[in-house]
Formats: structure tokens, sequence, C-alpha cells
């Protein structure tokens, strides 16, 4: 018998989630010193699976899984695929190395037998892999089932709204429809062309409908389609920023944000006194300010506080994933500045007892004021 998969991933998953791969050789699993060699394929580009894995690893059969071996790679598809793919402000957007193409390979040996395989090496099914999540209380192995990778059912913009995107899944959807501008899909089968998207601001400018409470309609390629309405709020007299962060299927998607902002500065410093003899000649008055304490400053960090418009009940859920995203950019004046989520926790809302629904997060730049080199 030849070696058999079980619990195998198919389609397109996000590779933060675990990877699991389940692998069982009925005939061979009870011989004396047989073990399972997992090869690992991770490549962007066509899909022909390369000749020489990027990791190689062998593990004995589960004693106590009946001679099944298992293994979870999520680790390994990290290391490749980028959470900087992105070129923010491209206006029709690949995934690029956002998405790899992965795939394992599993044979069978014997230690008695050297380098002679008993087992035929057997491929898994070949899937596509981004920087995304599934919910484990989903299911582990889950795929993404959407054709539009988004979880909101309607977007909130603002005249100040900065840039928001929207990403779908190229095989799924056949053109997308806003006004009278239709959005065709790149053909191709590389991995860079598997998820495309499109920058709304300019998506709808280029509809003449920016401003203006719109439909964005994804024709779907087996039939029907999926709408999600647009609405546009008044600004604040506080303003209204802009934020994208890496959703839970992997890519950007936009957040506007149309409440208070207001952002602190935390500074860190170390004191040292120095000797009279050094900052003067000792016949100079004190009055002219002599300095005898010297400072550093070791870290100084920007923070901000930003807070959200009313929001629907449905946003909340979508709102969740920017507080557990691993890569957030704040833009603001044309440059995108690296940010990171201080919050570590969040009170689901509902409209049934919060009437009006309002978030506030604090957000922190990634950047400090001052250099530091990293050892």
């Amino acid at each position: 018998m030849a070696i058999t998969y079980t619990q195998q991933p198919s389609g397109k998953l996000g590779a933060n989630s675990p990877l699991i791969y389940q692998v069982n050789d009925a005939s061979q699993k009870a011989t004396a010193g047989f073990y399972y060699k997992f090869e690992v394929f991770v490549w962007t580009g066509s899909t022909t699976i390369p000749v020489t894995p990027i990791a190689t690893l062998s593990k004995l059969p589960d004693t106590y899984g009946d001679g099944r071996a298992y293994m979870d790679i999520s680790r390994i598809v990290t290391q490749y695929v980028k959470t900087n793919y992105l070129v923010f402000g491209a206006t029709a957007p690949l995934i690029d190395l956002g998405a790899y193409w992965v795939q394992i390979k599993v044979s069978g040996f014997n230690t008695a037998g050297g380098t002679t395989a008993v087992s035929v090496a057997v491929n898994s099914n070949r899937i596509l892999a981004t920087r995304g999540y599934a919910f484990t209380k989903d299911g582990i192995n889950s795929a993404f089932a959407q054709n539009v990778y988004t979880d909101r059912t309607q977007i909130f913009l603002t005249l100040e709204t900065t840039i928001d995107y929207l990403w779908y899944n190229q095989s799924g959807v056949s053109s997308v429809t806003i006004g009278g501008t239709t959005i065709t899909p790149i053909a191709g089968t590389l991995s860079t062309q598997q998820i495309q998207g499109f920058e709304i601001k300019t998506a709808l400018t280029t509809a003449g409908l920016w401003g203006t409470n719109c439909n964005i309609v994804f024709n779907l390629s087996a039939g029907g389609t999926q709408t999600i309405p647009v609405i546009f709020d008044c600004a604040t007299r506080y303003g209204a920023y802009s934020v994208l962060f890496l959703n839970r299927f992997g890519v950007y998607e936009g957040m506007t944000f149309n409440g208070v902002y207001q952002p602190t500065w935390a500074v860190n410093r170390e004191d040292y006194q120095t000797a009279l003899f050094t900052n003067a000649d000792l016949t100079t008055a004190w009055s002219i300010g002599m300095r005898q304490t010297k400072q550093f400053n070791i870290q100084s960090k920007e923070n901000m506080v930003i807070s959200t418009n009313w929001i629907p009940e449905s946003y909340v859920t979508y709102l969740g994933q920017l507080f557990m995203s691993e890569a957030i950019t704040f833009a603001y004046n044309g440059i995108y500045y690296g940010v990171n989520c201080t919050d570590v926790n969040m009170e689901r809302k509902r409209v049934t007892n919060a009437k009006l629904i309002q978030y506030t997060l604090n957000l922190e730049y990634s950047q400090p004021y001052i250099n530091k080199i990293v050892r």
C-alpha cells in the first residue's frame, strides 16, 4: 500500500494558522526502523512544483497515532510569505509575494534500507498560502471559502479618507462593476495573480462616484453577484484618518477613523553628572547656564489615541481583525507609517446593550524618534 493523506489542506489558506498534514502507510508503519520523510516545497510563480524542497524533515511513526505521522508546516511557510508585498497607493495591485504555492511530498524509508525508499513518494495537494489565519474555533485547515476577501458587508468612508482596498479571488470573480466602470481581473495561473485587488478611492474616482453612496458589485464566475455598499459619512471636526491592516485573509484593507485623534510622546532618558572642569575653567559664572547634568535620550516613541465614529454592529468583528493584525499602517499626509496596536483587550459591543457603538484604539509608531542599533 502507498502513503495516504488525511486532513490535507486545499485551496487558499492562511499560513498563520496550522497547516497540518497527517500521513499513513498501513503496510510499512509497523516495520522496524521505518520512518517518514517529509519534503516541503514553498515557491512563487508557475504551478510547477520545484525539483528541490526548501526543507526536509524525518518523522517516526507515532506510537499513539497508530503509526501515522503528523506535520505542521505553517512556521516554515511564514518565513517566505511577505507582509510588505503591497506598494501602498497602487491602484490595481496583485498579491505578489504575499502568497506562495505550498506542497509537500512524503515517502517512506527504513533505517536498514539506506537511501532507497520503501514507500514511493506521494505528493499532497497544492495550496496557495497567504499571511492570513483561520479561526481555530471554526476548524483546523479551513480554506478561504469567500470570493471577496473582506468581512465588511458595507464600507464607511469620508471625503477625507486617504486609502482603502478590496481584494478578491481571481478565479471566483469574473469582473467588478462600479457604476459604469468595469474592473476585469488579469488572467493567469501564477501565484502572484491568484488574488487581485483595487484601491477603492481610485476606483470610485474613475467611476465618477467619489463622495457618492454607491455599490461595488462583484460578478461571480459561478453565477450571481456579491454587492458591497459604500456609504459616505460626514467628516467630524477632528478630521478623518486612514489605517491599513493585514486582515485574516492575508490582504490589506482599510479603516477610516472619523473621531478624536490625539498624539502623545513618551521619552525615556538617562542622566549622569560630569565634572565641573570638563565644562568650564572654574571662573565661568553659573548664570550663563553651565551644564553639569547631561542627558541621553535612550528611547522616544510617539503614540496616538484614535477613535471611530459611530459604527454598525457588523463592523465589530471586522474591527477585531485590526486588533489582531500583525501589520498595521497609518496613512498621513501621503506617508505610510508602520504602527502597532497596544490594546490587548476588546469588548464586543452590541446594539442591544450599547445602542451606539464607538471604539477607541491606542496605536504606537513602530519607529522610534532616534535611531537604534540592533545587535
